[in-house]
């Protein structure tokens, strides 16, 4: 049988069921699951980033971090947290520095002034996605926007918004 459009990617899928988002989604209730679930600390933290950068995780020293930009609120402060958390719950394991930056020395060097503490050769591990065609990438989006929304791929009752959604559209 051929997969439908909203057929949910196993990673995708598997962080949802792991970290429960509220319903309505809150970003504090919402971190401290996340932060029990994976055992660490985790700091969220508004900073001045690249205009390049919309958001960034990274794992030092035993603590989860999440960079937004100075000044971002309501759902797009939402979005990005989510998007973050699911870099986290999707990583591969043996990838510690999370992610969010380019490889180019100017964005490095700008980094590594917003972020003096941090060593500049551990900064270029991170990496940095500007789209969506990046399978990683993609997957912390839709992550991202599940969670934010309340959705679960495998809500099948019929209240169930994700389910009202795919029986309207699968009749088209």
């Amino acid at each position: 049988m051929p997969a439908s459009r909203f057929d949910v990617p196993d990673p995708v899928r598997a962080a949802l069921n792991a970290v429960r988002p509220p319903r309505p989604f809150h970003v504090d209730t919402y971190l401290a699951r996340v932060e029990a679930f994976r055992g660490n600390p985790l700091h969220l933290h508004e900073d001045d980033l690249p205009v390049d950068v919309c958001g960034m995780w990274r794992f030092e020293n035993g603590v989860d971090h999440i960079h937004v930009p100075r000044g971002t609120t309501g759902s797009q402060r939402r979005q990005i947290v989510a998007h973050e958390v699911g870099h986290m719950l999707m990583a591969d394991p043996s990838r510690k520095f999370g992610h969010g930056l380019r490889d180019e020395e100017d964005a490095l060097a700008r980094l590594s002034a917003l972020m003096p503490d941090l060593d500049p050769a551990r900064l270029a591990m991170y990496r940095a996605r500007t789209n969506y065609a990046d399978e990683e990438e993609g997957w912390a989006e839709l992550y991202g926007t599940f969670a934010v929304a309340g959705l679960f791929p495998d809500d099948t009752t019929p209240q169930g918004r994700i389910a009202r959604i795919q029986s309207a559209l699968d009749g088209m």
